[in-house]
């Protein structure tokens, strides 16, 4: 269940937004309300009420539930942020997933407990892991193998400052 809502709630981190002696924040990037995936959905959402008011049967019944769940679902994806917070202070490591504006979830992980911060790649993708004592790695960001240098300086950027 732990999996799952990690899946569910997961966006990706993309740059660093705050910095200083006993904190590091790296926030995600906005989306972009005019996506075709959104816009698509609306339009079959539209279609599918105007459809349903006109007939009375299952069929546009279940066009109107599928279009009202892939506009949900696009509305989720466009409205998630994140933030990771390597804070000092507490010695712990915040993952805080936020979507529709108030629906929160944060994951806390030990300070101490991070071993390392690297890069890996598999095959179109390249992600930025923080590898654990427990032999676990959590995934921070997983991005297009073209933005590789940018999660390798924020992997730098989480590696100089744990080392301070």
């Amino acid at each position: 269940m732990k999996q799952f809502l990690l899946i569910i709630f997961y966006v990706e981190v993309g740059f660093v937004k705050f910095r200083n002696r006993h904190e590091l924040v790296l926030a995600s990037y906005p989306r972009r309300v005019i996506d075709l995936d959104f816009i698509a959905s609306v339009i079959l959402f539209i279609t599918a009420v105007i459809i349903k008011a006109n007939f009375n049967s299952i069929l546009p019944a279940l066009l109107l539930g599928f279009a009202a769940f892939k506009l949900f679902s696009c509305v989720w994806r466009i409205s998630g942020n994140a933030m990771v917070v390597f804070d000092k202070n507490d010695s712990n490591v915040y993952r805080i997933y936020k979507h529709l504006g108030y629906m929160q979830k944060i994951y806390i992980t030990p300070m101490a407990s991070v071993i390392s911060c690297a890069v890996s790649q598999q095959g179109k993708s390249a992600s930025l892991v923080l590898q654990l004592d427990n032999q676990t790695e959590l995934t921070i960001s997983k991005q297009n193998i073209k933005r590789r240098q940018q999660l390798e300086s924020l992997a730098r950027e989480i590696q100089a400052f744990m080392a301070d």
